[in-house]
């Protein structure tokens, strides 16, 4: 709207969504609507964080952004340091707390834990993801920011507003100081990751601080049937605020269904079960069992059926269950493999070789390719490769160039590396691939 009826430039737009995949799906979808006619490269669609990554690049910042793995290190290792009992993974979500403004109050040697971590990260020109926030944030609010980089920020659009928290808050309103309209779009009975600090009050919050806000209900649902829609209903109208009123397009379909279990795992056989009897049984007995108790035009086929969960822990009792049952599934976005350390390690050494000042990136593809600390034998093979790869990271595609290092690292029958030949497909350089990897 704003740019076929409104007559917007592109690069005055800027997106926010929540999830790397939505904003893929929101070019895609505007290239399709739009076709060549647009420069849409110029429009900013994308996370906080990959906003951010681009405006702290845009300004001339030299840094690396840390790995999960790399931080949990740094994680342990500040814990052990003031005597912090806790998992890397517990510190590491408190710290984000901490930097996202959730978490106010800690105790000394927590505090004294945190500064530690942070100079550690400093100290080697690291940042953390939440460190692409703050940084842009500070240099907004400081004044310090390179000038030119309003402009792209005239008209701001948030998506999923429901699950901010209030350093994204923050954010937003010193991206919006100097813009020309806001528009968010959200859900507050949609607001599920209070755990990580975002607050659906910041729907009244923001009514309060934009008096001439105009509110747009959405009432009409395409999407789910009646009966969906009174069971969601009679949930979420439990919730403060106004009445909830939704109003279905479907026609009528069969009943929601409530199943209570007993347990986690009494759950996870359930579903297995009950994908079994939709399926009409796997095996020639549960067939046989089946086949008075499902219609036979009613049964459904494996592509019919997906299963929701909330947690890994729910995804790996689930997991277990379908083994047994013999049902086949596939995992959709997860994406461990990039944990893996030779996966890693391949990535640490296209890092190293686009930027020579990153020595933590070649200290670690050291470490986890040929298992050796920085000396006299591992210097000499990494310069050896260095030397022959550097030059094609120049000129050919990263899906060519990965090939080759496969083979010559003999890599081939790697699963982990084969699904990272596979996130190749779409650069154009190693340089951008690496950029997407971030």
């Amino acid at each position: 709207y704003l740019l076929e009826h409104r007559k917007v430039k592109p690069s005055q737009i800027t997106a926010v969504t929540f999830t790397n995949q939505a904003a893929a799906e929101m070019k895609e979808r505007l290239q399709r609507q739009l076709g060549k006619r647009r420069q849409l490269r110029t429009m900013q669609i994308g996370t906080f964080h990959a906003i951010c990554l681009s405006f702290l690049q845009g300004q001339g910042l030299s840094f690396t952004l840390i790995d999960e793995m790399r931080a949990k290190e740094f994680a342990l290792e500040a814990a052990a340091q003031f005597g912090v009992e806790c998992r890397p993974g517990q510190f590491l979500e408190k710290v984000s707390l901490w930097k996202s403004r959730v978490l106010c109050k800690v105790e000394k040697q927590w505090q004294d834990a945190f500064a530690y971590y942070q100079e550690s990260l400093r100290d080697r020109g690291l940042l953390d993801f939440d460190d692409l926030m703050l940084d842009t944030l500070g240099l907004i609010e400081t004044g310090d920011a390179q000038k030119g980089w309003e402009k792209h920020f005239s008209y701001l659009l948030v998506d999923e507003f429901q699950d901010i928290n209030p350093l994204q808050y923050s954010l937003m309103r010193a991206w919006n100081l100097q813009g020309r309209e806001l528009f968010v779009i959200g859900d507050p009975d949609q607001s599920i990751y209070g755990f990580r600090g975002a607050d659906a009050r910041c729907f009244a919050r923001m009514k309060q601080e934009y008096e001439d806000m105009e509110t747009i209900s959405l009432v009409d649902n395409y999407r789910s049937s009646p009966q969906i829609l009174a069971a969601a209903t009679e949930v979420i109208s439990r919730n403060p605020g106004d009445e909830r009123i939704l109003k279905p397009n479907r026609r009528d379909n069969v009943p929601v269904r409530l199943v209570k279990a007993g347990s986690e795992m009494g759950e996870a056989i359930f579903v297995s079960k009950e994908i079994n009897r939709l399926t009409g049984g796997i095996g020639m007995l549960e067939a046989h069992e089946m086949s008075g108790r499902v219609d036979a035009d009613r049964i459904r086929g494996f592509e019919d059926i997906a299963v929701l969960y909330r947690t890994h822990k729910e995804a790996k009792m689930l997991e277990k269950c379908l083994k047994k049952e013999g049902i086949p599934y596939v995992v959709a976005g997860r994406e461990d493999f990039l944990r893996e350390d030779k996966v890693r390690g391949c990535i640490c050494f296209f890092k190293s070789l686009l930027d020579e000042q990153d020595s933590l990136a070649r200290e670690q593809c050291q470490k986890l390719l040929w298992d050796l600390q920085s000396n006299a034998i591992s210097d000499s093979v990494f310069e050896n490769l260095a030397e022959k790869y550097r030059p094609l990271c120049a000129r050919k595609k990263p899906e060519k160039i990965l090939k080759t290092w496969m083979e010559e690292m003999h890599l081939e029958e790697n699963e982990s590396m084969r699904k990272l030949l596979g996130m190749t497909l779409f650069h154009k350089n190693m340089a951008e691939f690496l950029q997407a990897l971030s």
